[in-house]
């Protein structure tokens, strides 16, 4: 069966979104995937927007991205995810929307994308997986711009259990030491209100990131920094990749609550075959414990940017 498209007129609400997985009743779900694709054309990336963005996830007293005429990535993601959480938010959705947690990110920069461009993005949920660990599944939105793919962004989704748990313990175990091997690491200062300030500029309302009560209602005792935000900042820092196209990857094992200091490294990694400037790897820790004596470093977040080569 082919898949069944449905052209909307604009993006998605996100508000409007949670605001339905929120309030509506309970209802027998599908086993499967939905075979649905939300579509929208001609969606500007509008330069205020972008540039607030931009300005949001820029390392602090820099520029907000390496050229101001061309939109971040992590706007990219932005501007694709209320298609996916529209699709998460269908009655018959086969996972629970409000139980799922955001774990990675994978976005593909075919090449930049201008301000004041237009481009047509396609969303569809794929890779759903059931197992004893926990269920996932992806939001691949592709976007495009004259019948060009411009990026490709896939975000994968852990239905809460005890496979996240077990995944956050093997991340505090491989990372007992964090900074030995970094002399100078990059210390952000992030404040209890940066995640507002990111669902501002991003369009991303996650409750668990908003506000304190919120939070609370869904488990954490404040709000928990955003995975994007992180990664965005990330890119923002490392500085390469503004003009090339490039693999961004994300992954968010234990999100730090806020207010919070994290720490970020960064090493070069080799180039590899088809990649033209090689990659810069990053990772980002939080110190947490009830007494100084008692915190342990947390692994936030991880990741890479990959340079790759020319057409």
């Amino acid at each position: 069966m082919s898949p069944s498209t449905k052209t909307l007129a604009r993006v998605p609400n996100a508000a409007a979104a949670w605001a339905a997985i929120l309030t509506r009743a309970p209802v027998a779900r599908a086993e499967d995937v939905p075979d649905r694709r939300y579509s929208v054309r001609g969606v500007a990336i509008e330069e205020r927007r972008a540039l607030r963005y931009s300005r949001v996830v820029a390392p602090h007293g820099r520029d907000a991205w390496a050229d101001a005429h061309l939109a971040h990535p992590g706007f990219l993601h932005a501007l694709a995810h209320p298609l996916g959480l529209a699709l998460m938010a269908r009655p018959r959705f086969p996972l629970p929307a409000l139980g799922l947690v955001h774990v990675k990110n994978s976005l593909l920069l075919h090449r930049s994308v201008c301000v004041g461009e237009r481009v047509d993005i396609e969303t569809h949920i794929g890779g759903l997986v059931r197992a004893s660990r926990g269920s996932t599944c992806e939001v691949v939105s592709v976007l495009s711009s004259g019948g060009d793919i411009v990026a490709t962004d896939v975000s994968t989704y852990l239905l809460r259990g005890s496979g996240n748990s077990a995944m956050r313990a093997k991340s505090l175990q491989t990372e007992a030491a964090p900074f030995a091997s970094a002399a100078s690491p990059s210390r952000w200062k992030l404040s209890a209100g940066v995640g507002r300030e990111f669902a501002r500029v991003s369009g991303d309302v996650h409750p668990i990131h908003v506000s304190a009560l919120s939070a609370r209602a869904l488990g954490a005792p404040s709000p928990l920094a955003h995975g994007m935000f992180l990664g965005s900042r990330a890119l923002s820092e490392v500085g390469v990749g503004a003009y090339s196209p490039l693999l961004w990857e994300l992954e968010f094992p234990s999100l730090p609550p806020l207010p919070a200091t994290v720490w970020v490294r960064y090493g070069p990694e080799e180039p590899k075959e088809g990649t033209k400037g090689g990659s810069v790897a990053f990772s980002g820790f939080s110190l947490r414990g009830p007494t100084p004596a008692d915190r342990t470093a947390h692994l936030a977040f991880s990741g890479r940017v990959t340079v790759l080569g020319g057409a």
